[in-house]
């Protein structure tokens, strides 16, 4: 009896399942019924329906930039101010080298993030402060794998929910300790799934930049 009972919460489950993922696919639809799907060929809408499928997209946007500098010290003071009125934070910070006069020019690399709707402001700051020799940036479309999360979390939910009820009314041991390691499996699962979402959330929100600074003794003019 017990079994049939754990049997039928999964099934319960899977048609929360189904009913999620038809309630998101529905919600990335433009008004002419195409799913959005995770490339960058998105299908053409215009008006609100463009508005609304650009703002529920899930994009983690990362930058690669490399600049040179004569004035090292100022060019690093100027970043780390940057960095604090876009909001955002170094989450690594490398030095080397003691300078030109030493014939050891010195050398930075930092991995920083910034919330994604002041990225361009920031980059177009860095761009004052030194000389760019490379900048790449790239966006990726994460909404689908972002949506199947959420989509598993629902249903893991949903599971320990039914799980922890059935364990209530349990009463023999054999049927308890049974339920105990189908719970304890379901939620270990559903803290490895919040754990990526978290993840997703932070590079989602906070753009990631790269960057390189070399000192010169010379900065390098567009005419070079």
């Amino acid at each position: 009896f017990m079994k049939k009972r754990i049997l039928l919460t999964l099934l319960l489950c899977v048609a929360i399942l189904f009913s999620f993922v038809a309630c998101n696919s529905e919600s990335s639809m433009g008004e002419n019924g195409a799913a959005m799907d995770g490339g960058y060929g998105a299908p053409e809408s215009n008006g609100k329906d463009e508005g609304l499928a650009a703002s529920n997209r899930k994009i983690i946007t990362t930058v690669n930039e490399r600049v040179e500098t004569e004035a090292y010290d100022a060019l690093i003071e100027g970043l780390k101010t940057a960095v604090s009125e876009a909001g955002g934070y170094f989450v690594n910070s490398n030095y080397s080298g003691n300078g030109v006069e030493d014939d050891d020019a010195r050398r930075a690399s930092f991995e920083i993030r910034i919330p994604a709707e002041k990225l361009s402001a920031f980059t177009g700051k860095v761009g004052t402060l030194g000389t760019v020799l490379s900048y790449k940036e790239t966006a990726n479309d994460v909404t689908l794998a972002y949506v199947d999360i959420e989509s598993r979390i629902a249903v893991l939910e949903a599971e320990e929910t039914a799980l922890l009820a059935i364990l209530k009314g349990a009463t023999k041991t054999s049927d308890i300790l049974d339920i105990r390691d189908s719970l304890t499996d379901t939620q270990s699962e559903l803290a490895s799934l919040r754990a990526q979402k978290r993840t997703y959330d932070t590079l989602i929100a906070y753009s990631t930049v790269h960057l390189t600074v070399n000192e010169v003794a010379r900065a390098r003019s567009e005419d070079d």
